[in-house]
């Protein structure tokens, strides 16, 4: 018998991995894929709001520019200034001594407010009737070309007014009226012109 000598060394047959190392490649793969589409809808976003940052960044720089126009135009020179409110203004004392000069001793103006066409104030009264005769007075002045009651509104006078008033009586309401005035120019600058 011929013996059976074998000197290359024994080799045993590995079990090939190959199931594991697909999968392993699949799942590779699959990530890969996954980054790429993640990566490519990321950078489609940031160009659009670069974008959108672009043409809010031309929004803001249109509005300054026409802030600053506006800022611009709206400055006169100190002479327009000065013309201006020469032909605004008029002399205020005739106004106050007209409107005071209407009122009862018991009436009380508590309030003017002074505009380009004319005046609107406010007094207390301690009856409807004291306003409609302070009304009347104000249109039969020279002064004015038109007078408006605005509002009128009842209050309780406070107790604290009357030294002989006590926590139980009943004091009388009185009366608010707010009243627009419309100034006769030509009128009022003869009246304030006297001396």
């Amino acid at each position: 018998m011929i013996p059976d000598i074998n000197l290359l060394p024994k080799v045993e047959k590995r079990a090939t991995n190959s199931p594991i190392l697909w999968l392993v490649v699949l799942i590779a793969t699959l990530m890969f894929i996954v980054f790429g589409i993640y990566y490519f809808s990321i950078k489609g976003d940031i160009q659009s709001l670069d974008s959108q940052q672009q043409a809010l960044s031309n929004k803001v720089d249109h509005y300054n520019k026409q802030i600053a126009n506006f800022q611009n135009e709206s400055q006169g020179s100190f002479d327009q200034s000065v013309k201006f409110v020469e032909s605004v203004s008029y002399p205020v004392t005739p106004i106050v001594d007209s409107i005071e000069s209407h009122l009862e001793s018991y009436e009380k103006l508590t309030n003017i407010t002074y505009n380009e066409s004319g005046v609107t104030m406010t007094a207390d009264f301690e009856t409807l009737h004291g306003i409609s005769s302070y009304v009347q007075n104000l249109m039969t002045d020279k002064l004015y070309t038109d007078v408006q009651v605005a509002s009128v509104t009842s209050f309780e006078p406070d107790k604290k007014e009357y030294q002989d008033a006590t926590a139980s009586d009943q004091l009388v309401p009185r009366y608010t009226a707010i009243i627009q005035l419309k100034i006769n120019q030509a009128n009022l600058l003869a009246e304030g012109e006297r001396p």
